[in-house]
This record gives C-alpha cells, structure tokens and sequence, in this order.
C-alpha cells in the first residue's frame, strides 16, 4: 500500500530529495512550494502520482495550514521551528531528520550607532527586536542581539 506524503519546500533542497525518494518508492505525493511550476518536470514524469500545490511558509495563515495539515497525519511539513514549537511542545508533532536541520543561533542586527540612527533604520530595529522577542515568548527564536 502506498503512502501519501505531504512536502513543504518541494522545489529545492531537502524538500526537492524528499519528494523525489517518495516517488521513487512508489508513494503518492502532494508536494508544496511557494511557486508550483517549479515542480512541473515532477508533474510531467509522474502524472497523478503528484500534486503540485502553492504555499508560502511565510505567510502565517499558510504555514499554520501546513502545520495543521501535518498534525492531521497528511505528511511532512517542513518548516520553520518558530511555526511548530508549539506542536512539538504539545507532542502534537515530532521531529524526523534532526540530524540535517541546521542550529538557527538567533537574529544578529548590525548598525553603526544608535545615537545617529536615521528614523527608517529605528523603526526597522523596532520591528525587528519585538517581533523576534514576541517568536522568542513562543519558545521559536532567540533574543536578538544588538551590535553596533
């Protein structure tokens, strides 16, 4: 019986070799990138073996589609720790190839001086520490350090 796989990030990398093992296994696979004629060679060769469909991790709305998707049992999402630390909390999710996931060491912003800092570059920095200490209270980011 074959199984049915469902891949974030199929057009490249890791996703693209996931996908493609599926494949050659004789699974079925629906494989998810943020542009889907990227995966058209794979639609080409395998015909209704795969699904082609968009998705954009970084669009929150879609990431929290993948992770739900993947917490319902449809497959592997591949995405990013931010977007599932909660469901791993939870034992929702479990992560598989460990080994190949890189350490994200946080966010480093580098800028000349506060003192003379022109408005654009305060508000970026704003953002910036707020946003990545907000993911940090979600258990997904580091603090971000600040150098000048």
């Amino acid at each position: 019986m074959s199984k049915v796989w469902f891949v974030t990030g199929s057009n490249r990398g890791l996703g693209r070799h996931i996908v493609e093992a599926a494949l050659a296994a004789g699974d079925r696979v629906v494989a998810t990138a943020r542009d889907p004629k990227q995966l058209q060679d794979l639609v080409d060769r395998e015909g209704d073996r795969i699904r082609a469909l968009p998705l954009d991790v970084t669009d929150p709305a879609a990431a929290r589609a993948a992770v739900q998707a993947a917490i319902d049992g449809v497959g592997l999402a591949y995405l990013f720790r931010y977007q599932v630390a909660a469901a791993l909390a939870a034992g929702k999710l479990v992560q598989v190839l460990k080994d190949w996931t890189p350490p994200f060491p946080g966010f480093t912003l580098y800028y000349p001086s506060r003192r003379q800092m022109p408005p654009a570059l305060r508000a970026f920095v704003d953002f910036v520490t707020g946003h990545a200490r907000d993911l940090a209270r979600r258990g997904g980011a580091k603090t971000p350090k600040l150098a000048r």
